[in-house]
């Protein structure tokens, strides 16, 4: 016997071997018999990518998703301090969102895991306080910054915040007082109180992690 799956028409699919290292087409068969419309993914759902921006202008990232909304619901560049993301750093921040929410089944090269729901493509940048400022917004909360140019304080704030941003030169050091107290403004406080959720990607740093205890 084998159990129902969801395979996208995505011709590069079958490559994609993290799908079934994580079993993802049996996790949207168990979405699809919930809700067809959300098979792959929630609309009511926005992951903000926290890299060096996005290409908005990309297959994976345009048209909409099932509600009928546009897939990209936001852009910012706090680099720039402008809302857009036409200045990207490189294209990482471009390989991190379409891997995490690219447009699954629509004919196109890849498919994203969480197709379905919305994307934040945000550019990183500034000083330690306009990191804390940015992951406030990013949550929803008043930032109440001075900077020129921040931007308003969003009515709803991303319902997760993906980082794949870990320095090298960062590693084994002692997180600050601000961004402890940063995050867990954003972990208990985001979303309206639900708390919004933070990950940050483990491997950045090349190394072995069953070997070592990088954080």
């Amino acid at each position: 016997a084998q159990e129902d799956a969801v395979t996208p028409n995505d011709f590069l699919f079958p490559q994609q071997w993290d799908h079934t290292v994580i079993r993802t087409p049996d996790a949207w068969q168990v979405l699809r018999d919930i809700n067809t419309a959300r098979t792959f993914g929630d609309p009511a759902i926005t992951i903000a990518v926290v890299d060096s921006g996005v290409d908005a202008a990309h297959p994976a990232l345009t048209g909409t998703v099932s509600d009928g909304t546009a897939k990209v619901s936001r852009l910012f560049d706090f680099a720039q301090m402008v809302a857009n993301n036409n200045t990207d750093a490189g294209d990482h921040g471009m390989a991190c969102a379409v891997a995490a929410t690219g447009r699954a089944d629509n004919n196109e090269g890849t498919a994203g895991i969480a197709g379905n729901c919305h994307l934040m493509g945000i550019r990183r940048g500034g000083d330690e306080v306009r990191y804390s400022e940015m992951y406030l917004w990013l949550a929803g909360l008043d930032a109440d910054s001075q900077a020129a140019g921040f931007p308003a304080q969003l009515a709803k704030g991303a319902d997760v915040i993906s980082n794949s941003i870990a320095l090298i030169e960062s590693v084994g050091s002692s997180i600050t007082g601000l961004m402890s107290d940063t995050f867990d403004a954003v972990t208990d406080h985001g979303r309206g109180g639900r708390g919004t959720v933070l990950f940050f990607s483990a491997g950045n740093v090349n190394q072995d992690l069953d070997v070592s205890f990088h954080r």
